[in-house]
């Protein structure tokens, strides 16, 4: 039995054909290399879209949302003990068809030269946003959108309900609270 093994693994330098065994086994490693490259380029781009969509949230108060814009945008750290950071929020809430809201980090802004600006239907759900120079729209698909403006899109993308709540206008240092 010894003797029929080692004669069935003896090989032939003769018979072999190194290009085509090299050419095999390229075509081996590359298959699996582009199989890796989809799977992993897949899964990235799904956690991509989760991150970037969210989960569902059915409804937001406005006040929330002014809160994540001065975490984001207002240095309140910066402020001596007695200094205030004053943002800007113009509210045209007729109900009947649709409401406008602007608010801006910066104080004293007009209602168009805002930064951010929502319109809600009569029920209070995100109609349109616009930030800046960026407005969303049902077929808009954004990349790089961080705090506020992802928030707000997330919220748009699922058709969220804005609560016009109680909200402040005024903010102080937090570590002089």
């Amino acid at each position: 039995m010894k003797e029929a093994v080692r004669n069935q693994l003896q090989i032939n330098l003769e018979n072999l054909d190194i290009p085509s065994y090299n050419h095999i086994i390229l075509d081996v490693i590359k298959s699996e290399v582009e199989k890796s490259i989809h799977s992993v380029g897949v899964a990235k781009m799904q956690e991509n879209l989760q991150e970037l969509l969210g989960t569902k949230r059915e409804e937001v108060n406005f006040s929330e949302l002014i809160k994540e814009m001065v975490e984001d945008e207002c240095e309140l750290n910066e402020l001596d003990y007695e200094e205030v950071q004053e943002i800007t929020v113009h509210v045209d809430a007729d109900r009947r068809v649709l409401s406008f809201i602007y608010f801006d980090p910066e104080p004293d802004k007009s209602q168009y030269n805002c930064k951010y600006r929502l319109v809600l239907d009569k029920e209070g759900y995100i109609n349109s946003v616009e930030i800046a120079d960026k407005s969303f729209d049902k077929k808009t698909i954004m990349g790089g959108l961080y705090g506020l403006e992802a928030t707000l899109f997330k919220l748009y993308t699922h058709g969220s309900k804005v609560i016009m709540d109680d909200y402040e206008t005024e903010f102080s240092n937090p570590e002089h609270e």
